[in-house]
């Protein structure tokens, strides 16, 4: 099932049937990505970059470059951050409901203590959790601590729930900066074509916001009576910038990851406390 069916099949209730908060957040989390994707193809379709191939007579060789006309849209990191704000606020108001579930109506110390505790370079203490998760059924809780990212060790900057936290704290604080992804592919050749090739270098690394960025070098001998017809499509993407902790990954695809993850491996094993 893809992304948006699966999406649009999760937002769907019944009208007799109220969703809980956390539900309408994630919800508007996943709006939010179909928005986003949608504004980074147009801007991606329209004039965003230039290609050129050009022959280098020096290096007896072609030289594919791109060379951005400007930097995404300021619109589109306000999407990243409402889709990040949704996405980890659904985390915390799942907490919420999982200690108004196992209690009924909670204390005042309780109802302010309580959120989705996220560890990373250090385990928590029993202090921390107590206060975040100690309301809730000890079943649960159990699931919540197998989740935290400490148990990764030293790579616990890559686990799901770390990134997302992380995000959505850049996008409090300070800010999310995008740049032209870099070199996703590029097709050499009308379909079917035969030919030799006998030098390609693909090049790797951030595109460069001003000038052109080499993305591929390549020398090619046609097949005797053959005629290459060069169609060269490099494939870009929006990516993070510096200072975020997924920095050069693409943005729809890192966030339909965290979307999958939290939906998955978070929210699925926690409804039934519920």
């Amino acid at each position: 099932m893809g992304r948006k069916s699966r999406a649009k099949q999760e937002r769907k209730a019944s009208a007799d049937e109220p969703r809980r908060s956390f539900e309408l957040k994630f919800d508007r989390a996943v709006e939010h990505l179909d928005d986003l994707d949608a504004a980074i193809q147009r801007w991606l379709k329209g004039d965003a970059y230039t290609v050129t191939d050009e022959f280098d007579l020096e290096a007896d060789e072609n030289v594919v470059a791109v060379e951005p006309r400007g930097a995404p849209p300021q619109g589109l990191a306000v999407l990243i951050g409402d889709c990040v704000h949704n996405m980890r606020s659904a985390l915390d108001n799942l907490i919420y409901d999982l200690s108004w579930a196992q209690g009924g109506p909670l204390t005042k110390e309780v109802a302010t203590g309580c959120e989705f505790p996220v560890f990373g370079p250090r385990p928590p203490r029993t202090s921390e959790l107590v206060k975040r998760i100690g309301a809730i059924d000890p079943p649960a809780q159990a699931v919540i601590k197998a989740l935290q990212p400490h148990h990764r060790g030293n790579d616990f900057a890559s686990d799901p729930v770390w990134v997302l936290d992380q995000l959505w704290n850049i996008d409090k604080h300070r800010s999310l900066h995008l740049t032209l992804f870099g070199h996703a592919g590029t097709g050499i050749g009308a379909p079917g074509e035969m030919f030799h090739a006998e030098h390609i270098t693909l090049l790797s690394g951030p595109i460069r916001q001003r000038g052109r960025t080499p993305l591929l070098r390549y020398r090619l001998k046609p097949l005797p009576g053959t005629k290459v017809n060069m169609k060269n499509a490099p494939s870009f993407d929006v990516a993070f910038g510096q200072g975020t902790p997924c920095a050069g990954s693409p943005v729809t695809p890192t966030l339909t990851a965290l979307r999958t993850y939290v939906a998955d491996q978070v929210r699925e094993p926690l409804i039934r406390y519920l």
